[in-house]
């Protein structure tokens, strides 16, 4: 097309909810070297931009290098638009005709999820002849470029025939009316002429009467509005409302509803720029909320002690009737702090707070939806830093060795503090440790990050102190302190650390112990049918023990053996005195035996044999016993019993008369082995544990392929097995009082194992 060159300008263009706002501000173009070879080309709205489903967009193409070309023309082909002819024609929304910009009208389709869709732009153009002309011509200039725009889509219940409908009995609905319109015909809800962005609900009442619609919580200054009618051109406003100013709630109404009656409600922004989330609550029998809710402290208990800055609190929040808009969150505030925390949850909530050192009050305030904050709940919480500033609050060191970290920053130097290695400090902290034995302490504050004061005392109270060691400089410049000092067994030591010259930072105290006591070992060997006390261990050089034996049920005590089996005494209690190390055993023998045999037969308990070479009842060398099956090479035969027990100790006595080492008497508890005989042995006793609940004892003789001795059987008599039978009478206590060496005097009570 013929044109003259028009005077260039510069653009800036805003879109917002499918609106173009065109600035133009008039000049020309600083002087450029003229690029004929291409067009320069600006996109309005640019790459990535954002438009909204069902919206008529204004799109702006800009040529820079306007003025190098003639008969210019743009196109796009736009989703199932092609062709669009892009018009610099001043006709809208072009704003200036022949500037070099041309604009066209994209409709955005219907779509329901976000989707990207592209705009394709031709551009073509000449090049101006030139005297004398070219020949041949130039060819035109044709240009393609992509753009890609972003199609969000509006809410589903944008439109009346849309709306999502709500159960009879009401409730709460979350929504958003971002990116929503007004449709034709729609009205001005509440009255208010700038209300936009709509979207619906529908309601039928379950029962008639009183009902509360809000918006408490909504994110914007909405306009709530219910409605009858079946289409947007025939509605009849119920009631409608916006933010309550004076109350400071959201849009709220109450109206009467009619069972069965559809009733239509539309939320909106007050204005064009009052988009965001929506909660709706439709409520029957309730009003606007004006409470506060209620609010708990769960912990820190009031009055805590806490040593980190660093302090975790927790409670509950609830509304005082169920028909109220809700918890929206939890406040605390330390002290008379302007800041406040909110806590994590609601319903349940707990936060992570900052406490400052000293005695603070920590309150939590409960917010509902509808604004109104409820009653603080309180605690007073000491944060103290370190916890032993003070001589009355050292921290007790319970082992005979290790590390301790503090920071002195905060703590003080109380009133009759001495100067601890004759310097006045200022920022003291306080430990105490107790000597387990005599023996040695060593103390070092090696590692603190000041220079260290280290003193270690004995006494009751800061003005009855008596110093035993100090120590400025371990040694000298070293800017720690310590010492070794000898301490008395079962004495309290307080040690207080300090900064010479009051220097604070991180407080580093190391301390071990070494005795000097001799000390032996006591050794429990192990006694089958009782348990003995006191425990093995080691004890001090000469400390008198007084050892016990008390037997298991249906057990009794025999006497004391030493190491090699020897009688000790039958004394129980049995005073010894550890002037070496020592090895003891208690012996316990069965009372009354669960089988003897003396019935000829296997008929007492519920015993089980071999059917093919059973075990039987014999009497062997004047007394009743159990006798295993014939069998020949590569057999065996077993007698078993499977019962329930009670954990404790059983007893057995075996004889064996067979070919030594081959052919064997094994016994087994729930399939373990636990003890194996074989040869010429007479009577020997046999002690093993038994476990609680259902056992299998088996005592099984097996023989190997060849050979036989003796009388090839093996015998088991005397059998104990603790099949909870009923508690014996409860022996009669006896109460004695004995007087040992050193006039060291003992109170010995006698009475039955586990019966109180």
């Amino acid at each position: 097309m013929n044109k003259q060159a028009p005077p260039t300008k510069a653009l800036s263009r805003a879109l917002f909810f499918g609106v173009v706002v065109l600035v133009g501000i008039s000049g020309r173009l600083c002087a450029q070297p003229t690029n004929t070879t291409s067009f320069d080309l600006g996109v309005l709205p640019t790459n990535g931009s954002i438009m909204i489903s069902e919206s008529t967009n204004a799109v702006f193409v800009t040529i820079t290098n306007y003025d190098a070309f003639t008969n210019i023309t743009v196109t796009g082909d736009f989703d199932s638009q092609t062709n669009i002819s892009f018009l610099d024609d001043g006709q809208p929304p072009d704003t200036q005709e022949a500037n070099g910009t041309f604009s066209a009208r994209l409709i955005v389709p219907l779509l329901t999820t976000p989707t990207t869709l592209r705009l394709t732009l031709v551009a073509s153009g000449e090049l101006p002849p030139t005297e004398p002309p070219q020949d041949p011509l130039p060819p035109p200039v044709v240009q393609q470029e992509r753009v890609d725009y972003i199609v969000l889509p509006r809410p589903s219940n944008d439109k009346f025939t849309n709306a999502y409908r709500i159960p009879a009995m009401g409730g709460l609905l979350l929504s958003s009316n971002t990116y929503a319109s007004m449709e034709a015909g729609e009205p001005r809800h509440g009255k208010v002429p700038s209300a936009d962005a709509s979207v619906w609900w529908n309601w039928s009442a379950g029962t008639n009467g009183n009902v509360l619609a809000d918006l408490a919580g909504s994110s914007f200054d909405g306009v709530l509005a219910v409605y009858q009618g079946t289409s947007v051109s025939n509605l009849v406003e119920v009631k409608s409302g916006t933010n309550d100013v004076v109350n400071k709630l959201r849009a709220h109404v109450n109206f009467v509803a009619q069972k069965g009656i559809t009733y239509r409600i539309a939320v909106a922004g007050f204005d064009t720029n009052a988009t965001g989330d929506v909660r709706l609550r439709v409520v029957p029998a309730a009003y606007p909320d004006t409470n506060g809710p209620l609010v708990s402290i769960r912990t820190p208990a009031s009055e805590s002690l806490v040593t980190s800055e660093l302090v975790q609190f927790a409670g509950a929040a609830k509304e005082r009737l169920d028909t109220e808009t809700g918890v929206e969150r939890v406040i605390l505030q330390v002290n008379n702090d302007t800041n406040t925390l909110v806590a994590r949850g609601t319903t349940d909530w707990d936060a992570v707070v900052t406490l400052p050192v000293g005695t603070n009050l920590v309150r939590a305030r409960a917010i509902d939806y509808a604004g109104n904050m409820g009653p603080p709940a309180a605690v007073v919480v000491r944060y103290i830093n370190p916890i032993n500033d003070l001589f009355e609050r050292a921290i007790l060191l319970e082992d005979v060795g290790g590390i301790e970290t503090a920071d002195n920053t905060h703590a003080t130097k109380e009133l009759n503090e001495p100067f601890h290695a004759e310097n006045e400090g200022g920022c003291s902290i306080w430990y105490a440790w107790r000597a387990p034995r005599s023996g040695e302490l060593f103390l070092t504050t090696e590692g603190s990050s000041c220079d260290t004061l280290l003193a270690l005392y004995v006494g009751t109270r800061l003005d009855n102190l008596q110093e035993v060691n100090s120590n400025d400089e371990q040694f000298p410049g070293s800017g720690y302190s310590g010492f070794l000092h000898k301490v008395v067994a079962n004495q309290l030591y307080y040690i207080a650390v300090d900064g010479f010259g009051g220097q604070t930072g991180q407080l580093v105290l190391s301390y071990s112990f070494n005795t000097t006591e001799v000390f032996y070992s006591l050794e429990i060997l192990s006694s089958m049918g009782g348990t003995v006390s006191p425990p093995a261990g080691l004890y001090s050089e000469n400390e008198q023990l007084l050892m016990v034996a008390l037997p298991a049920r249906s057990f009794e005590f025999v006497r004391w053996e030493d190491a090699t089996g020897g009688p000790l005494s039958i004394e129980n209690p049995f005073p010894i005195v550890m002037d070496r190390n020592r090895k003891i055993a208690a012996r316990f023998q069965v009372k009354e035996y669960t089988e003897t045999f003396r019935s000829g037969d296997l008929a007492k308990l519920a015993w089980a044999t071999s059917s093919h070479a059973p075990w039987t009842v014999q009497s062997v060398a004047g007394q009743f016993a159990a006798r295993s099956g014939a069998i020949t090479h590569g057999q065996s035969t077993s007698l078993i019993l499977v019962t329930n027990t009670y954990a404790g100790f059983g007893s057995v006595d075996c004889m064996t008369s067979s070919e030594e080492g081959w052919d064997r008497l094994e016994f087994y508890v729930n399939g373990a082995l636990l003890g194996r005989w074989s040869g010429e042995q007479g009577w020997e006793s046999f002690m093993f544990t038994v476990p609680e609940g259902p056992t299998a004892f088996e005592w099984r003789y097996v023989k190997d392929n060849n050979f036989s001795a003796g009388l090839d059987a093996v015998f088991v008599d005397n059998v104990y097995l603790p099949l909870d039978p009923p508690l014996p009478p409860a022996t009669r206590p006896s109460l004695e009082l004995r007087f040992l060496a050193n006039q060291v005097a003992q109170i010995i009570l006698v009475g039955q194992h586990n019966v109180s």
